[in-house]
């Protein structure tokens, strides 16, 4: 699905999904597809009570906000996707009890995106819970989640640029589950940072305090 511009001067529009989740709610799957919705440039749209999954585990992304300022996302889970969330030169993003489960890149990634709030949500068991792409000033927060970790190539965060605010978040490490890594200047023999534990982790960057 693609929704395209809003006119300028148009309110926000609201995907609703059902609130029935005892009969299922409302999923939408993709089979082979890059992306099974995409926002594009579609200002202030916001995204409820959805679940999004793809058949093919890994085989395309869940969601893209492509140049779309100020949307959002309530109670929207997104299941086996390459990336669950994809915030793609969208300011101001913000989710709210949303989950990402099993994605095999990023539970949520940013690109040249700033002002992305994830707060009070779920990523559990992908290879990476918080991807940012963002370079310069461009912040990320996370609060109030709990991120599940599972194996030595799987991390919490892997941070690229930009600036990540992270606090009062818990964390669930197995197998080697790494709770963040940073990536480095590009210099010469650089390379990037791991943090084994929360409590180093916290003690480098002063995050999760």
């Amino acid at each position: 699905a693609t929704l395209s511009t809003l006119p300028a001067g148009t309110p926000s529009a609201v995907l609703q999904g059902s609130t029935n989740e005892m009969d299922g709610g409302t999923v939408l799957r993709g089979f082979q597809v890059n992306r099974i919705l995409h926002a594009d440039r579609a200002l202030g749209l916001a995204l409820h009570d959805l679940t999004i999954r793809q058949i093919n585990a890994g085989s395309g992304d869940g969601v893209e906000w492509a140049q779309s300022h100020y949307a959002s996302g309530v109670r929207v889970s997104a299941l086996s996707c390459a990336r669950g969330f994809f915030v793609n030169a969208s300011d101001q993003v913000t989710l709210t009890h949303c989950v990402s489960v099993g994605n095999t890149s990023a539970g949520l990634a940013t690109s040249g995106s700033s002002g992305t709030r994830w707060q009070s949500g779920v990523a559990w068991s992908n290879i990476c819970g918080f991807y940012q792409g963002d370079s310069g000033s461009k912040t990320l927060s996370v609060e109030n989640s709990i991120l599940g970790v599972f194996g030595s190539g799987s991390y919490g965060y892997y941070k690229l640029g930009g600036v990540l605010a992270s606090d009062y978040n818990l964390y669930y490490l197995v197998d080697g589950g790494f709770p963040a890594q940073v990536a480095q200047a590009s210099t010469v023999g650089a390379g990037t940072g791991r943090y084994e534990t929360v409590s180093h982790w916290f003690r480098a960057s002063g995050l999760d305090a």
